[in-house]
């Protein structure tokens, strides 16, 4: 692959992470190794763990990549803590924090302060977010999307107020998450080597359907 080629590989699969730690996925040791290099300090712990799982995912799953994977592992998981050494690194960490200022907003749910929140966080629509008549956006009832891989039944597509939803709002989601980790590794490790823009297609296809609602 080109560095272009590389980079975009990374910038597709470098939060797969996240879905794998909502889900309790386990790392190998080599990843475990890493932590030092690819996480962020803070307040006296290892912030952004899931970037562990990224590494160990690129590396473990993603054989279509061939010899490119240990570079794509490392320039995808280094997008929070980028080595100076590395220009791709720079690169897809520009682009990251560009995009989450622009799509995060607010606290997400679960309790508060707990380490845990994150496994408890559902994708709320932008819907939620806009306002037809005089009512304050922030006093709207919100709406979810249901954890699962991105198909039929129809029901799929549509969110469900919070009062509808199971497991309640605010409950851990580790098996829900865990069914759609389950499907993105059996999807990724079943992808074959082929051309660069067949390979895009088939990746984006598989990221769709299985992080769509992360």
């Amino acid at each position: 692959m080109t560095e272009l080629q590389q980079l975009t590989m990374a910038a597709l699969l470098h939060d797969v992470g996240k879905v794998l730690q909502r889900a309790e996925y386990e790392y190998g040791p080599e990843a475990e190794s890493m932590q030092e290099q690819l996480c962020p300090q803070r307040h006296g712990y290892s912030s952004h763990r899931h970037v562990l799982h990224t590494f160990d995912c690129v590396l473990k799953q993603c054989s279509f990549l061939g010899g490119d994977a240990e570079r794509v592992a490392g320039v995808a998981a280094h997008h929070h803590k980028p080595r100076s050494d590395e220009p791709l690194d720079d690169l897809l960490s520009r682009a990251d924090r560009l995009s989450a200022a622009m799509d995060r907003a607010g606290a997400t749910e679960g309790p508060a302060g707990a380490r845990d929140a994150y496994k408890r966080v559902r994708l709320r629509t932008v819907f939620s977010q806009v306002a037809l008549s005089q009512q304050r956006v922030d006093e709207q009832e919100h709406w979810y999307y249901h954890l699962q891989p991105l198909g039929l039944p129809a029901s799929t597509y549509f969110p469900s107020p919070g009062d509808a939803l199971e497991p309640p709002l605010g409950e851990l989601l580790v098996t829900q998450y865990g069914a759609l980790a389950e499907g993105l590794v059996e999807a990724l490790r079943a992808l074959p080597e082929c051309g660069f823009s067949v390979l895009v297609d088939r990746l984006l296809r598989i990221l769709e359907r299985y992080t769509w609602c992360v």
